[in-house]
């Protein structure tokens, strides 16, 4: 059965493209949009907050805390995350309102081989940004090899001003191994969308592998593209070492903290 620790590896993306961001300052060459950026990362972090709610969600057939609401039938597979006029969360410090649905086929009392969530959204904001559009989360393997594919369809989130980010995305989440520290999760994926400023952007991440020890990812790359700027972050295995190269630049050793 899917744990939480997973949605906090998710949410690193976020933080990862605050670090290109910050480390374009001190590049020579002409910088990517970082708005752009980081509205990449804001669609990324916010399909993975919709994933780990409805993980989160099928695991209980009745709400555990007073927000969200939630009510899973097993018979029918209908999910309901109820956010009411609005909840922050004490671990992550997000504002979460309206409501998020799931039809839910193939569940045997945990995710297995088939099991399908198709995600709808009702008034959904995440820190009164609005989402539309359509999800889908689907199992695959057994529960010692078990993987998941993510695929946002027609995805918009609308801000206070109406500017929007409209974005698509594939991601899959494989499940690598565990021990007495957690799960390690390998993190492949895509995504192509345009920004509030009508710039295209995307992002390709290749085996992104977590660590329960480590803040940050301990291999693989994240590609970041805006307009006609890359950066590519490559991670060690090493917690917090990583190279970033920008564009034709040579790759740069950087150490996260």
């Amino acid at each position: 059965m899917m744990k939480n620790n997973l949605f906090k590896w998710m949410l690193l993306f976020f933080a990862m493209v605050s670090f290109v961001v910050s480390c374009d300052k001190s590049l020579t060459q002409p910088s990517v949009d970082t708005g752009a950026a980081q509205e990449n990362a804001a669609t990324s972090k916010a399909s993975r907050d919709i994933f780990g709610a409805v993980q989160s969600g099928v695991s209980v057939s009745k709400s555990l805390t007073a927000c969200p609401i939630v009510t899973f039938e097993l018979a029918t597979g209908k999910l309901k995350l109820y956010y009411g006029t609005g909840c922050t969360n004490t671990n992550d410090g997000v504002n979460r309102s309206g409501i998020i649905y799931a039809q839910v086929t193939g569940y045997q009392m945990g995710w297995v081989d088939g099991t399908k969530a198709v995600i709808q959204f009702d008034g959904f904001k995440i820190d009164g940004d609005q989402i539309t559009g359509g999800m889908t989360i689907t199992a695959h393997g057994s529960a010692n090899n078990l993987s998941f594919t993510v695929v946002a369809t027609d995805m918009v989130l609308t801000f206070s001003d109406a500017t929007k980010i409209q974005w698509s995305s594939t991601t899959t989440m494989t499940l690598m191994s565990t021990d007495n520290y957690g799960k390690y999760w390998s993190i492949t994926g895509t995504s192509t969308g345009v920004s509030r400023k009508n710039i295209n952007f995307s992002n390709a991440s290749t085996a992104l592998l977590t660590d329960p020890r480590c803040k940050w990812f301990i291999g693989g790359t994240l590609s970041l593209t805006a307009a006609d700027n890359t950066d590519l972050i490559t991670f060690s295995s090493t917690c917090g070492s990583v190279t970033i190269k920008h564009n034709s630049l040579p790759a740069i050793p950087f150490t996260l903290n």
